[in-house]
């Protein structure tokens, strides 16, 4: 495996867990809430764990919906011009997905996720969130909702994404949009925080010392 994508196997546990604690099986119909690194792979392992249906959502974000179109991911909802609520109910009016996971770190989503969770059905919570989120309890209680919560990867988790990028690591490189050399960093960042970039790879450049 060659650097990159051994570069990646870190964040990539992180997604293959939250997928494991969802409990995604085959025909289940997701949505990932959130583009970014961690709901791009949450995506990918949602598709190995053979879901029927892979939906994606964001806000502004066409250069990581871009990544996601290469990553084979079609199916993808911009939140521009309104809330999570309203954009989905002009879709998904009347279909409810078996699992949602929450990759945004943004309070307010959550609750609106949960108004297209099927009955039983599981939010799984993967974002940091600054501060707590409000939650209409007695719709959750009379739903049935289960809310999950998941962050880092035991270590068995870390062999079946190796497995994974062995199999499917073209595939996956994808996620990687920018490679900068390591004196770059300061540039690098900035381009993540205004979300320019999806996944940026730094590298240390070995400079040529002078005779």
């Amino acid at each position: 495996m060659d650097d990159e994508l051994a570069a990646l196997v870190e964040p990539l546990t992180v997604a293959q867990e939250a997928v494991l604690k969802g409990g995604v099986m085959r025909g289940d119909r997701v949505l990932v809430v959130g583009p970014g690194t961690i709901g791009q792979a949450i995506a990918l392992y949602a598709r190995m764990a053979e879901a029927a249906e892979v939906v994606v959502v964001g806000k502004n974000d066409p250069h990581r919906f871009e990544t996601l179109r290469a990553l084979g991911f079609l199916d993808l909802i911009d939140t521009r011009d309104g809330d999570l609520e309203t954009a989905l109910a002009s879709r998904f009016a009347g279909r409810k997905f078996d699992i949602i996971f929450e990759a945004t770190g943004v309070p307010e989503v959550v609750q609106g996720a949960l108004t297209f969770l099927r009955k039983e059905g599981v939010l799984l919570v993967a974002g940091i969130h600054p501060r707590p989120a409000a939650l209409d309890l007695t719709r959750l209680v009379r739903e049935r909702h289960q809310i999950r919560g998941s962050q880092r990867a035991p270590r068995h988790v870390w062999p079946r994404v190796l497995d994974s990028l062995v199999t499917e690591g073209e595939r996956i490189r994808h996620m990687i949009t920018h490679r900068m050399p390591l004196d770059q960093g300061v540039e690098a960042l900035e381009l993540a925080r205004t979300r320019q970039a999806s996944k940026i790879i730094l590298s240390p450049v070995t400079r040529k010392r002078s005779s």
